[in-house]
């Protein structure tokens, strides 16, 4: 019960502690505290129990310890970072010279660089440390693991609030900013970790020979399956399997490894039987695990096979689910970011389903053949409904919620199309290895092999490009992150008082209906709550490049007019919420590149939102909207561009009474016309626009009517503005 304790102390302290906002040495106190409260009460239970039982005391102790040491980890990770780190540097251009710290990722259309900054022959106010990725928008080569460069270019820095945004990938990711279509100039090569260079020296070897031994599309399936190398799979191949929830086919999983074991295992038995034995193993995981990018399931999969090498080795058997949250606990230590990537939480949650829910619904299934068929061919076919239903059906009860709230998608065929293609998948894998090993040992052995193997990855394509066909194989869902959760807990804690639910008893149901109304009420209340809230609300948000106005009408109509933000942004900005009343019906984005429109013309849209990007319309406008050179009128609530400059948009909205000016950096001088002064009441400004311009302007223009009153919008800061039509109020954040 203890190790419960243990596990739920750090695990609530990895993921709450930095919400608390104490330094470093206010935890190390903490933990030291409570640690050593914790030891005392402990050594009092054994002088007065002669059967220690479980504390409550001492479980409240170790919880604090515990949650204190995560909150230790977390205060080290927030420590501030230093002048020449690329996190502190403020200025948009920047020029540094940098090492490739992994293979790169050749596309077709695009091409990505990792890179670690490197001190050297550059100027010393230029940032020397910290990590980038930049990205060309086309196909780019002639780069490769440990080449120096000098890189010169504009930083793109991405909002990581949105813990499902690219922006917040990336920072898990351990980088710091983004780079687009940089000026690059090698300076030298092999700068690298030499151990690291021959890895994937043999990992692009490797590549190369699957590429060889099997016919595209097939060949980019087994690059994905067997090396982790997605870079090659076609657009439509790779929407097939996201529309029929099938993407986990590609990626590495614990499937990988527990074949790979399997493999090496059957021939250690040529070898001495040792206690040892198992553990030579560990050396081919880490290798494979550097060879296939080090993901984060990746690397959760790796973990939880070294630790059952360990115990193999020690002669224990390891417990699944004890082992999956120490795995967790592990690497939540290295990198309490891991938690929010939606990779390692697909691949955590798939694993504990299975954990949970393999055996008792293959008891279920038993008990039903059992019942209908003999004994041997009711275990005959339930050995085949293990292998193309229930794994699949185990690792989806806890994952289908994760899928939905993160990718607003939900796929009816899922199970269907997953039993259909099971069959096929270890024979894949296990085919796809050993002809890869039969192409490195002798090419033409490869080549046939490859033939033979090659009918599984083309059933599986065209299976679930049959499937994906279908009109309503993928749903379109919004579900937010908190009832995701929700609905996870409520499973995790049936399946924790199944015994209960059994024969339930009374009070049990009377407490349970009271939570799930409470829950219902809060939830109604606050949908009624706010669709009640007539008032308008501005709330804008800028710094030094950027800006971002999202607009609340009276009728709870939503309107964004962003400014030099990234085509991730903008799809972030567009996304409505699950059980929110206000909907997006008018969008005007300037976006940094033109390149990045391209994403936002292929996505769906609501058929009331109109959306402007890069002056060009991208979605049709409706009759709600009579938009007359990017004017919008809304019952009562009008919205007109008063200028533009250098992609700049000025913008005036006015609500009954109230009239306010939003310049977006543009002088008063830019205006064409000059400004009806005498109706602003409110001009709001960011830091890089010039209070005295606008004031002796606002001296010479105004000669009558309420004071205009201005405010500033400080870099990196939001300010939120409500009103009624009479009265102002203003938020800070």
């Amino acid at each position: 019960m203890y190790r419960l304790v243990i596990f739920a102390g750090i695990l609530t302290g990895l993921l709450l502690s930095d919400r608390l906002g104490l330094t470093l040495l206010t935890w190390l106190a903490l933990s030291v505290f409570f640690a050593l409260g914790a030891v005392v009460h402990s050594l009092d239970i054994k002088k007065t129990e002669t059967v220690p039982g479980f504390s409550l005391n001492q479980a409240l102790l170790l919880f604090l310890a515990f949650f204190c040491m995560a909150g230790v980890r977390i205060a080290f990770g927030e420590l501030p970072t230093p002048k020449n780190h690329l996190n502190s540097w403020q200025e948009k251009s920047v020029s540094f010279n940098a090492v490739i710290d992994r293979p790169p990722v050749i596309g077709s259309e695009r091409t990505q660089l990792s890179l670690t900054l490197k001190g050297g022959n550059q100027k010393e106010t230029q940032p020397d440390r910290g990590r980038t990725l930049i990205v060309f928008t086309d196909r780019v080569e002639g780069y490769r693991y440990g080449d120096l460069l000098s890189v010169s270019g504009n930083l793109t820095r991405l909002s990581a609030e949105n813990p499902n945004s690219y922006g917040a990938y990336l920072d898990r990711s351990g980088y710091d900013a983004l780079i687009y279509n940089p000026t690059v100039a090698v300076l030298a090569t092999d700068q690298g970790n030499p151990l690291l260079s021959a890895v994937y020296r043999i990992r692009g070897q490797l590549l190369k020979k699957v590429y060889q031994i099997y016919p595209a599309p097939e060949n980019s399936l087994m690059a994905g399956i067997l090396l982790g190398d997605e870079s090659q799979i076609p657009k439509q191949m790779e929407e097939d399997f996201r529309r029929t929830g099938t993407a986990h086919i590609i990626a590495i999983s614990g499937m990988n490894f527990s074949l790979l074991l399997w493999m090496l295992a059957a021939l250690l038995n040529f070898f001495p039987n040792r206690w040892w034995r198992p553990l030579t193993l560990i050396p081919f995981i880490v290798i494979y695990t550097l060879m296939t990018g080090a993901r984060p399931a990746i690397m959760r999969a790796a973990v939880m096979a070294g630790m059952a090498l360990f115990a193999r080795s020690i002669g224990r058997r390891q417990a699944g689910v004890d082992g999956l949250i120490l795995t967790v606990i592990v690497m939540g230590f290295f990198n309490p970011k891991l938690f929010f990537d939606v990779g390692f939480q697909l691949s955590v949650f798939a694993t504990l389903g299975i954990l949970l829910f393999n055996e008792p619904i293959s008891a279920f299934f038993d008990q039903q053949l059992k019942r209908v068929l003999s004994e041997s061919r009711a275990e005959t076919l339930l050995k085949v409904l293990r292998e193309i239903l229930i794994t699949s059906l185990s690792a989806q009860l806890l994952t289908t919620w994760i899928i939905a709230a993160a990718f607003n998608q939900f796929s009816p065929l899922s199970l269907i199309v997953n039993m259909a293609v099971a069959p096929f998948q270890t024979l894949l894998m296990a085919g796809g290895i050993i002809s890869l090993l039969g192409a490195v040992i002798f090419p033409p052995l490869g080549q046939l092999l490859g033939m033979l193997t090659n009918i599984f990855p083309a059933l599986t394509i065209r299976i679930i490009a049959l499937f994906a066909c279908i009109p309503w194989a993928s749903i379109r869902v919004v579900l937010p992150w908190g009832s995701a959760w929700i609905l996870i807990s409520i499973i995790l804690g049936a399946w924790w008082m199944r015994a209960s639910l059994k024969k339930p008893k009374r009070s049990f149901l009377l407490n349970f209906g009271l939570i799930v109304l409470t829950l219902v009420t809060v939830m109604v209340w606050k949908i009624a709550l706010e669709s009640r809230d007539t008032s308008l609300t501005i709330k804008i948000s800028a710094s030094k490049d950027s800006s971002t106005i999202e607009i609340r009408t009276p009728t709870l109509k939503r309107i964004v007019l962003a400014q030099g933000i990234n085509g991730h942004t903008a799809q972030q900005l567009l996304r409505d919420t699950w059980g929110d009343p206000e909907k997006t019906v008018l969008a005007v984005l300037e976006l940094d590149n033109g390149w990045m429109a391209d994403s936002l013309k292929s996505a769906s849209y609501d058929d009331n939102l109109v959306l402007f990007c890069n002056d060009q319309q991208l979605s049709p406008s409706t009759a709600e909207f009579s938009l007359d050179g990017l004017q919008a009128q809304l019952e009562g609530f009008h919205l007109s561009l008063a200028a533009s400059h250098l992609r700049r948009n000025a913008w005036l909205i006015e609500y009954d009474a109230l009239s306010v000016l939003i310049p977006n950096g543009i002088q008063p001088s830019r205006f064409e016309s000059p400004l009806n002064l005498k109706a602003v009441d409110f001009l709001l400004l960011t830091e890089t626009e010039s209070k005295e311009n606008w004031l002796s302007y606002l001296s010479a223009q105004k000669t009558s009517g309420n004071p205009i009153e201005i405010l500033t919008i400080s870099s990196a800061s939001t300010l939120t503005m409500q009103s009624d039509g009479s009265q102002v109020y203003f938020f800070r954040d």
